[in-house]
């Protein structure tokens, strides 16, 4: 019996071991970021989100002056945005590697909102996307079936430049897709929404689908 014992024992130890692996926290992960990863940050600002209290919002200051407002930050999850840009992060489990990925999403508000996807492991080198977001989804426009081709067409050619914002959920691990329209005017823009089509992507433990 003793020895049936000390192998579940084993057996749990076992099972157990990688996953404290992934037991690192968004804090914890932040100690040793690049400079080169957001270079309008310093490394005070890094500092204060790693001291700060989780669930709470916080103030700071970047590099240039400009007000950073820390709107969320839990052990998985960061978000915090200035008057410019807005940065999502988000811990994500790889269940065959037993490890995790950082996902950030970097948006950026000029004529209108346009993001990009980035991926880092725990040494912060940078991952390829298309490893982890299924490209062959991310279908953002569809005809209606009450539309001719022709007026689909059209209102294809309208979107230029192609400009794709990225919400990353806050709550679940879950990418949202859709078009920004920058250069359109009101009439132009109620026209394309018309066949525009928003995406979610969930991750299932490899990539985002």
């Amino acid at each position: 019996i003793m020895n049936r014992f000390k192998v579940c024992c084993m057996l749990v130890m076992l099972y157990c071991l990688p996953l404290l692996t992934i037991a690192q926290t968004m804090q914890q992960r932040l100690k040793n970021i690049p400079d080169s990863i957001f270079p309008y940050l310093s490394q005070n600002v890094y500092k204060d989100i790693v001291n700060s209290p989780l669930n709470e919002t916080a103030t700071m200051v970047n590099v240039f002056g400009d007000t950073l407002r820390q709107k969320r930050l839990t052990n998985s999850d960061l978000e915090f945005e200035t008057q410019n840009f807005k940065v999502q992060a988000k811990l994500l489990v790889r269940n065959l590697e037993k490890d995790t990925i950082l996902c950030f999403v970097k948006t950026f508000f000029g004529p209108a909102a346009e993001s990009e996807v980035r991926f880092y492991d725990k040494n912060w080198c940078l991952l390829p996307s298309e490893k982890f977001v299924d490209l062959d989804t991310l279908q953002l426009l569809a005809c209606p079936d009450t539309m001719k081709l022709s007026v689909f067409e059209n209102l294809c050619s309208l979107i230029e430049p192609k400009m794709i914002f990225v919400f990353l959920s806050p709550t679940e691990p879950v990418l949202e897709y859709e078009y920004s329209l920058p250069l359109l005017n009101s009439e132009e823009t109620k026209k394309v929404r018309a066949i525009m089509c928003k995406r979610k992507l969930k991750w299932n433990g490899e990539i985002f689908n």
